[in-house]
């Protein structure tokens, strides 16, 4: 209302700037983001510039996509090499590594159905050896894909995905059980990359339902690390290991919360020691 806080994008020529109170990020034409989020409260800052390299995995590039019958949309993924500044109480620290930006407009969504369990979830290796990103719908059966090798030189954007989720744990936040570690193959053209990383940590997205545990659950991970291959069809072999990533996780919990008393929560939090960071 009085002006302080601009909420739609500015353009000019070779960026567009979206500003909120809070947090500023501008987007270059040369595939850089440019970082801004402080926290006065707290004292803490935050600069960083997300470098994009190579192409992204993209859904509804030319017009948005119905990743289930009523969840449509389009966007894109982009993992990317890092830097930056953070500062707290005045001390600075510098930052090196990687991360993933996402570019999403929803058209329309139903959480729900896209809760018949959705993984999208991206990785980066040293040096950009291999980097994309991937989701798969289990309710609609619907798969993408964007793998980079050799640090983006070479790109390819259609596959199959396979993966598989093992060593379960009671999350008492969302309060249904998770799998703690991913097996992930990826088939392109030119070979197969497989990949295999435990989750240490998560973060819960809203829907909440009052203050209890959601009835459609969202939450982020991170991966402790990633290893893997990448084989090649003409019998070349890539060696992967220490990378990075993680992903976003919707499921849909086929009984009410009426059926899970919060007892149940209390007693299941020692389940899995793998689950360490779950908020």
């Amino acid at each position: 209302g009085d002006g302080s806080c601009r909420r739609l994008p500015m353009r000019s020529e070779h960026e567009v700037v979206v500003e909120l109170p809070d947090f500023r990020v501008v987007c270059r034409d040369d595939h850089t983001w440019h970082y801004r989020v402080e926290d006065k409260k707290r004292n803490v800052t935050l600069e960083m510039v997300h470098y994009g390299v190579g192409l992204p995995t993209w859904y509804g590039k030319e017009k948005p996509i119905n990743l289930t019958a009523h969840a449509v949309a389009y966007g894109y993924n982009w993992p990317g090499r890092i830097e930056g500044t953070l500062t707290i109480g005045g001390k600075k620290v510098k930052l090196n590594g990687a991360a993933l930006r996402e570019r999403y407009v929803a058209v329309d969504q139903d959480a729900a159905e896209i809760g018949g369990w959705e993984d999208w979830m991206w990785f980066y290796f040293e040096n950009g050896a291999a980097f994309g990103s991937f989701f798969e719908y289990k309710f609609s059966k619907n798969k993408g894909l964007g793998i980079n090798l050799d640090g983006g030189k070479e790109y390819y954007p259609a596959g199959d995905v396979s993966i598989e989720h093992h060593e379960w744990a009671f999350h008492p936040r969302l309060g249904a059980f998770v799998p703690t570690h991913y097996k992930i193959k990826l088939e392109v053209e030119a070979g197969v990359l497989e990949l295999a990383g435990n989750i240490v940590e998560s973060k819960l997205w809203g829907m909440r339902g009052g203050g209890g545990v959601p009835d459609a659950p969202l939450y982020t991970h991170n991966f402790d690390r990633l290893d893997g291959t990448f084989r090649y069809h003409d019998g070349r072999t890539i060696t992967l290991s220490n990378g990075v990533g993680g992903g976003c996780v919707r499921l849909w919990k086929p009984y009410p919360n009426i059926f899970m008393p919060q007892f149940a929560s209390e007693q299941a939090t020692g389940y899995d020691s793998r689950v360490l960071l779950f908020e």
